[in-house]
């Protein structure tokens, strides 16, 4: 255990010590800052600290309206920058400490003090993981800290954000890691994970219930036109293989839609995203109207609660670290059978 846990604390330290890591953390700050210049007041809204203010005579201060637009932003921050940018940029940084960990000159000097090489691994892994959730804890709590100021509401849910990214970051590192023991190269280790990480999502865009509802009626339209050109059973075994292959991989993008609908704050539904940008665009012209027209087509106008749409948590976790304990422990039996 010592040696685990020294292992870990070296891992942190050596990440915390890199470029990347500010990098992070100064983009992370300026996400919660511009966030923090979204604000209402007695004649309507404003961005940028005032910078810009728009006047509205509903979207104000104390007003059901005010709850939706910080919504809408947490969601977008929550979907594009903590379980997005943040996570990817956390890989772009610990994807090299295990090749450069396997180099000659460093595996000399750790591999004689740990008892097991798997060891090494877990260590290495653990204290990436550890990297990646304390700079999703400080931005949560940053985001946090200013709703809670805006709106007088204290949303512990957004909290669900750490673990969550828990789950989204593991299984990515395991494949990281598991290349960087096959090749001893950051690079392919960095690119296969994120080729994996988009395999994944587009997997299991093509298995969710809408594509697959559409693809069993266009099926069923021309069942005499497939049968004739013998595409209906290679569709058939191409679609069931893709949703066998969206079960056992994990589950990212439940996981994000779960974490969306449930970290975030939302709005009722007589106050939707969508009504939000029609009413934005009225009275407007130019560019932001035809911006607050797109963003109302691309909204939906409320969100389902996680009981209705099927989402739990549980399977979301079992199929990451089932995953991520697969690829791991393959990573350690490789690893053990390695020169170093």
């Amino acid at each position: 255990m010592r040696t685990l846990t020294a292992i870990v604390r070296d891992t942190l330290l050596a990440l915390v010590r890199r470029r990347m890591f500010w990098l992070h953390l100064w983009l992370s700050i300026a996400v919660v800052v511009i966030y923090a210049g979204i604000a209402c007041h007695q004649t309507g809204w404003s961005i940028g600290y005032g910078l810009k203010n728009m006047e509205s005579p509903w979207l104000k201060q104390g007003t059901p309206w005010e709850n939706t637009l910080h919504c809408w932003t947490l969601a977008r921050i929550m979907r594009w920058w903590v379980a997005g940018g943040a996570l990817f940029l956390a890989l772009f940084a610990t994807a090299a400490i295990l090749p450069e960990t396997l180099e000659p000159g460093s595996a000399a000097l750790l591999v004689p003090r740990a008892r097991r090489r798997s060891l090494i691994l877990a260590g290495r892994f653990i204290g990436s993981l550890g990297y990646a959730l304390i700079l999703t804890a400080l931005v949560t709590a940053g985001l946090w800290l200013v709703f809670g100021c805006r709106m007088g509401i204290w949303q512990h849910s957004l909290w669900l954000a750490v673990p969550l990214a828990a789950l989204l970051f593991a299984p990515l590192q395991a494949v990281a890691m598991l290349l960087g023991v096959l090749t001893r190269s950051a690079t392919a280790a960095l690119l296969v994970a994120i080729l994996f990480a988009g395999s994944v999502w587009a997997l299991q865009e093509a298995a969710s219930p809408g594509e697959t509802g559409s693809a069993t009626a266009a099926v069923n339209a021309k069942p005499e036109e497939e049968e004739e050109n013998g595409s209906g059973l290679s569709d058939a075994i191409g679609s069931e293989a893709a949703r066998y292959a969206a079960l056992i991989l994990p589950h990212s993008r439940n996981s994000l839609v779960w974490l969306e609908r449930t970290a975030c704050p939302r709005p009722g539904l007589k106050y939707s995203y969508r009504d939000l940008f029609r009413k934005l665009r009225i009275g407007h012209s130019g560019f932001s109207a035809v911006a607050a027209d797109a963003i109302s087509r691309a909204s939906v106008p409320a969100l389902p609660k996680p009981e209705e749409d099927g989402l739990r948590f549980t399977p979301l976790l079992l199929s990451s670290a089932g995953f991520t304990v697969a690829v791991m422990a393959l990573a350690a039996w490789l690893l053990k059978r390695r020169d170093l």
